[in-house]
């Protein structure tokens, strides 16, 4: 009994032979054609008569839609729709069945004049049947799925819900004059009729589309059909199979052995012998590798989920390097490889990852140091190359990582694939080998890379990955796209990790798999999991040695084999072990946030368990193993690939359910590490509405999450009680207002006290939830996130607005430049930055807002190599190999103009105004020049030149404009008052460093950059000495500074202020730069006194509270500036990111979305006075109503 014979089955037929249009040529084939399709369809499949309907030669497109749409209404379990006849390409591709009176399609009237496969899939959209077959035997067929424009349509190019095409060819059909039949249907009565050797006892719609395709290609009768067929009519029971043996065989018991196929689970190195069908992809990538080893860059390996880039890197990249090594390297093979993924701590993963699992803390606060640890691997292979991995770099965005531990990731990743030159000999003594070449190398030092970084990312992650600037240059100039598997390649992952280890593939099974895969192999190459699985499935139902169809067929194929192992596992369970399942997969996925994709996420066997019998949570972890559904290691449990996300639609379901507390769940998860982290600091608790809808959640125990973990119960715990304590205060201050109330009797003022307390509290809960959506928004939308907290903080001044307010204060404004700026200058106020480079372009930027720069660039066809504004204006001096020029910026049809040609000078090397702006002074080759400038900017007088014994590398005025001082290249600093022309030796520094910068303190001691060091000289002595940190070796120097009129003595300490000198790292201990704050016309100086402090780079030894604020490369520019007694830090890297760091008071709380610092710490009104003078930093009205309609509009600053 077949499925096309019970009840509620309609079958209609419909065939066009005759036409009346000379248009089209009649088909004699077709009429013949149709009586037989028809009786067989009653004598082969056993349908009833009355249950076959047809229509031969229907006279128009009404007659044909108006016979399918009752057809599909009175189908009750399957519809099946055949058309033969002619098929006709419309307006815009669009396919058309002809009826008898079509003819030449005209645009407008073609709906009218044939049907359309549009009109015949909304027909047949809303028929009740699970199972809807569509069989086109006609021209063209193929394309009627290709623009899936529609939803009706859509079900059948996906093949979903039950829903199946089969069409004949894609261009033009057979229909041989002379023949009984057309090619394509006669194929499907022959198979009907003699049936298919190598299928089982019965024929179903998946089968008999793959003896068609199987069928059509041997005899070459005709073109090769287009197959969807969904996942339930797929195995529809068409009719009896005559070639199957009339007495079965019994099957043989499977031979023992290793399974070739992985399944779900990637393959491991061990698994290179059976890692087939990658051979050109990893050519790729080994040669990208070996590139690696000059350039230094990361390189990062993309592809969608399911793509196969775990196996490519294990048994493709992990064996190759292991077995034969990198192209050109004769000597990496066999070279050391670590692996890891990031994780929850991706910081701690990379330390254990080298063998160094005490270095996190470091990693976080110096990720550059990491270097350290590779070295040390690598120390009895000095002519090793390490090779690192990180696979699933999208765990860095999805399992909960801060932003600070993401940067100082991706940092040290570059640090170790930085090139560092290397001079040491082999281990062996002979000689190197060139990494370009594989030839013997020059007994010379050579840049190169002793760890290659190799990542792996998730295709729907990139946007993620983009953000972080650590890792645009690797996306951009160092991304490998992994390459679909062609078809030749598929059949080889089909065929010979079967055939190189002992078993074979009945004749067929490859042709049904590919055919299962599809044309398309794009959607093939995220179908490598589904393959796999399916692969594995069809092994274990093997005959002997022997993988069969029938076997494959009895997975459910690649549509749905992981389904069928899924629900294997749920339906052989007692009640028990699926309510277990219930509670533990979800635990192990991590939904996606703002159209993210869902992933998996692992978990340790406590938190997954939690809740659930020990005896059933073993036994259904046992369950999922064996199925390869879950796979286990030594701490955690983790889906053994993301596709069980997508195929296992139980799964799915449970996943929605509960879609909407499991994101809620995963943020409070989050924040309940940050309290642990902060020490349980209780500023980081939930309260109000925020937590009161955690408290309140409407979802049974056993599926919280919160109640599986540890730590999220301890934070909801902590909360609750706080919360209590405050709801019993505030109780008893009501309780305390009653009585007051109550004894005055005054019904006039109780009503204007509720009138306020109901206002006040309205304006609580509007706060609170201000700032609950600001910390939601925090990490993804800075910008917003800070505009929203600082609306609820001026709703009312909640302890949780306060808090979100102080953490969203922190973040730097951004703006991308060209890469390779060479200097910069900030004018007095700090409201115009120049940004110079050396081939003469300058850029000016609007400081305040440096997201949108307000001047445009202007190229100066010389080469640039100073850069000063003169202090109170806008008129900015530029430097060059050959003068001096003045540019006034404050006006656009200013153009740069030359004031002076300097004698004898080859090149400017810095330049200084004097405080009243009366004087420039340049530093050249030659000497110090000093030109007397008027107010319209042209040389007034003479020009004086003093020479000094060496090249002049820099110059500064003093702050109340009477003297002035310069250094030269070999170590001399000079110091002059400035009503006369000579200057005169202060000071030698040991071993002739070049003195690279000079700035006066308040009380005109000279602060001093000499090569790497620090030095002042005292004002009042005029004795050099050393003040600060050697920052080649890392060391602290003695500080002897005593100020006799109250000052305090460092004795070897370094105070750290938020004043006075600050020392950066820019990347580069031979170009370190330092930074004295803003001191000289009224900046800083009222609050200098007569103390500074050195703050050395990145936070070392003995710097507490030091701030790092890095851009994205070695910072080569720092301008310091005071606005409305806010002091901020201008950085200017390397790449071309200009950040702009606010500082108020010197609390500053670090990178963006650093949450250590209690709001207590900052003050809040500096930060609303600076937010208040920058218009983009509050909500507009229409903003205020779409985020937070709950209050009524005001304006933040009034």
């Amino acid at each position: 009994m077949t499925d096309l014979s019970g009840d509620g089955v309609r079958i209609l037929v419909l065939a066009t032979a005759t036409h009346t249009d000379a248009a089209l040529p009649p088909l004699p084939t077709v009429a013949r054609t149709y009586d037989d399709l028809r009786a067989a369809f009653v004598e082969r499949c056993g349908a009833a008569p009355e249950n076959v309907v047809g229509v031969l030669n229907p006279p128009d497109a009404r007659t044909m839609a108006a016979a399918i749409a009752e057809e599909a209404a009175r189908a009750r379990s399957v519809l099946v729709v055949y058309f033969i006849g002619h098929g006709l390409r419309g307006p815009g591709g669009e396919l058309f069945l002809a009826a008898v009176e079509t003819g030449e399609l005209v645009p407008g009237l073609a709906a009218h004049q044939a049907l359309s496969f549009g009109a015949l899939a909304q027909a047949v959209q809303r028929c009740r049947a699970p199972a809807v077959a569509v069989i086109l035997d006609c021209c063209f067929s193929g394309i009627a799925t290709l623009d899936a424009d529609t939803a009706s349509i859509r079900e059948f190019a996906s093949g979903a819900h039950g829903r199946s095409l089969i069409a004949s060819a894609e261009h033009l059909a057979s229909a041989p004059a002379g023949q009984r039949h057309t090619a394509f249907t006669g194929a499907l009565l022959r198979l009907l009729e003699q049936g298919d050797p190598r299928e089982p006892a019965w024929l179903t719609l998946n089968t008999l589309a793959s003896g068609l395709h199987r069928l059509l290609r041997e005899t070459q009768k005709g073109p090769l059909p287009r197959i969807n067929v969904g996942d339930r009519s797929g195995e529809l029971v068409i009719a009896p199979n005559p070639a199957a043996a009339t007495s079965e065989e019994p099957a043989r018991e499977p031979v023992p052995g290793r399974s070739p196929y992985p399944g779900l689970a990637s393959f491991g190195p061990e698994d290179a012998g059976m890692f087939f069908g990658r051979d050109a992809m990893l050519e790729v990538l080994l040669t990208e590798m070996s590139a690696a080893v000059r350039d230094g860059a990361p390189r990062v390996l993309v592809g969608a989920s399911g793509s196969g880039k775990t196996s490519l890197l294990n048994a493709g990249f992990i064996a190759a390097v292991r077995d034969r090594g990198l192209p050109g390297l004769a000597e990496s093979a066999g070279s050391p490889i670590r692996r890891c993924t990031p994780g929850a701590d991706p910081l701690q993963r990379l330390a254990n990852a080298l063998d160094a699992p005490d270095a996190r803390d470091m990693i976080e606060h110096d990720p550059e140091q990491i270097v350290e640890f590779a070295d040390r691997l690598l120390a009895d292979r000095p002519e090793s190359t390490l090779v690192l991995i990180v696979d699933q770099l999208e765990e860095l965005f999805t399992l909960g990582a801060s932003r600070a531990d993401r940067t100082a990731f991706l940092t040290a990743l570059n640090a170790l694939a930085a090139p560092r030159v290397d001079t040491a000999p082999r281990a062996d003594g002979g000689p190197r080998t060139d990494v370009a070449s594989g030839a013997d190398a020059a007994p010379r030092a050579h840049a190169a890379s002793r760890v290659l970084v190799l990542t792996a990312l998730r295709a729907d992650f990139y946007g993620h990955a983009a953000t972080h600037p650590e890792l645009v240059a690797a996306l951009r100039n160092h991304q490998i796209l992994i390459d679909p598997m062609t078809r030749a390649e598929l059949r080889e992952a089909i065929e010979k990790p079967a055939s190189g280890n002992g078993w074979t593939l009945t004749d067929g099974l490859t042709d049904v798999i590919l055919n299962d895969l599809g044309q398309d192999s794009t959607a093939a190459a995220a179908a490598l999991p589904l393959l796999s699985h399916a692969m594995l499935s069809t092994w274990t139902r093997r005959d002997g040695n022997r993988l069969t169809v029938a076997g494959y067929r009895d997975t459910g194929g690649i549509a749905s084999a992981i389904r069928q192992s899924a629900e294997a596992v749920y339906t052989d369970a007692d009640t028990a072990g699926r309510h277990a399942l219930r509670m533990m997969l979800p635990r192990l996925i991590r939904v996606g946030v703002d159209g993210d994709a869902d992933t998996a996420q692992p978990a340790d066997h406590a938190t997954l368990t939690h809740g659930i019998d020990p005896d059933t949570a073993r036994n259904m972890v046992s369950c999922l193993v064996e199925a390869r559904l879950i796979t286990v290691d030594r701490d955690t449990i983790r889906l053994s690939h993301e596709a069980l996300l997508r195929e296992w639609p139980r799964l799915r379901e449970w996943i929605d359910t509960d879609r909407e507390w499991l994101h809620r769940s995963q943020r409070f998860i989050a924040d309940s590490r940050i309290w642990r982290q902060s020490g349980s600091d209780p500023a980081f608790l939930y309260r109000g509405t925020q937590l009161a809808a955690i408290r309140d959640r409407a979802i049974p125990a056993d599926r919280d999450p919160i109640e599986a973990d540890p730590t999220a119960t301890e934070f909801l715990t902590a909360a609750t009680r706080s919360e209590n304590r405050r709801t019993l205060q505030r109780r008893a201050f009501v309780g305390t207002l009653l009585v007051l109330v109550v004894a005055l009797t005054a019904v006039t003022g109780v009503a204007l006290w509720a009138r306020n307390q109901a206002n006040h509290q309205r304006d609580v809960a509007a706060s609170r939830l201000a700032a609950f959506r600001a910390t939601q928004l925090r990490e993804t939308q800075p910008a917003l996130s800070q505009q929203l907290a600082f609306a609820g903080y001026r709703i009312a001044a909640t302890d949780e607005a306060r808090q979100a307010l102080a953490q969203s204060a922190g973040a730097p404004r951004r703006t991308l430049l060209a890469p390779d700026p060479a200097m910069s200058s900030l004018t007095t106020d700090g409201a115009i930055l120049a940004v110079a480079y050396r081939n003469g372009t300058i850029v000016v930027l609007d400081s305040a807002q440096p997201r949108t720069g307000s001047y445009p660039a202007t190229t100066i066809p010389e080469e640039v190599t100073a850069l000063a504004f003169e202090p109170g204006t806008t008129r900015l001096a530029v430097g060059t190999r050959n003068g001096v020029t003045l540019w006034d910026v404050g006006h656009a049809d200013r153009i740069p103009m030359r004031i002076a040609s300097l004698p004898g000078a080859r090149v400017v090397n810095s330049l200084a105004w004097s405080p009243d702006g009366a004087e420039l002074a340049a530093a050249t080759d030659s000497g110090v020049v000093r030109l007397p400038i008027t107010a319209a900017g042209e040389v007034r007088g003479q020009s004086s030149s003093v020479a000094l014994r060496g090249r002049v590398t820099a110059v500064e005025y003093s702050a109340d404009g009477a003297y002035i001082a310069a250094g030269d290249a070999v170590g001399e600093v000079w110091l002059g008052q400035r009503t006369q022309r000579d200057l005169g030796v202060v000071g030698v520094v040991p071993d002739g460093p070049v003195i690279r910068t000079i700035q006066f303190t308040v009380r005109n001691d000279l602060a001093i950059l000499a090569g790497v060091d620090v030095l002042v000289v005292d004002a009042a002595t005029r004795k050099l000495r050393y003040a600060g940190y050697d920052t080649r070796n890392k060391t602290k120097l003695n500080i002897d500074i005593d100020y006799s009129n109250g000052g305090e003595t460092a004795g070897g300490e370094i105070r750290v202020a938020t004043t006075a000198l600050r020392l950066f790292d820019s990347g580069d201990s031979l170009a370190a730069q330092w930074m004295l704050s803003g001191y000289r016309n009224g900046g800083l100086s009222e609050e200098l006194g007569d103390s500074y402090s050195i703050i050395p780079a990145a936070g070392t030894a003995g710097s507490s509270g030091a701030t790092r604020m890095a851009g994205t490369g070695p910072v080569i520019s720092i301008q310091v500036v005071r606005r409305a007694g806010i002091a901020s830090a201008i950085t200017i890297s390397s790449d071309g990111t200009v950040l702009e760091w606010a500082d108020p008071l010197g609390s500053s709380q670090g990178e963006s979305g650093n949450m250590s610092a209690p709001a207590s710490s900052v003050d809040i009104d500096k930060i609303t006075s600076a937010l208040c003078r920058d218009s983009a930093s509050t909500l507009t009205p229409p903003e205020w109503s779409k985020y937070l309609p709950e209050a009524t509009y005001r304006n933040p600053c009034r």
